[in-house]
């Protein structure tokens, strides 16, 4: 599996040209994308969406700002990264987002900083 991550560096339309160029000679390659860009994305071209990050919140409760597993799988996203480097989440949130994601089919790509990265059950 290829998994292109835009970060944070293209937005819009310049997303979309990249994720063309994308699709052109790899079309089999995943983006994690953006939030903002994900419906958008995933409209325009027919790669697999993922999400940069989700958090560990119930979308039925107070979650103002936070981005649901539920919004994301409404705009076409099939699933996220969690814990990357630069949006660490605790060791409990990588576990309940396991758990939730498997109730919704929601693929995730847990992040670890080494191959000895464990979460006890």
């Amino acid at each position: 599996m290829i998994i292109i991550n835009f970060k944070n560096y293209v937005h819009g339309e310049k997303a979309l040209k990249l994720a063309m160029k994308i699709e052109k000679y790899l079309p089999n390659a995943t983006l994690s994308a953006s939030a903002v860009d994900i419906g958008y994305l995933k409209f325009h071209t027919k790669l697999t969406v993922f999400a940069q990050h989700i958090d560990n919140v119930d979308n039925n409760k107070r979650a103002t700002g936070f981005l649901t597993s539920e919004a994301i799988i409404t705009h076409g996203a099939k699933g996220s990264l969690i814990n990357h480097s630069e949006h660490q989440i605790k060791i409990e949130d990588i576990a309940k987002l396991i758990s939730k994601t498997k109730e919704n089919k929601l693929k995730l790509i847990v992040c670890a900083p080494t191959i000895d990265f464990e979460i006890e059950k």
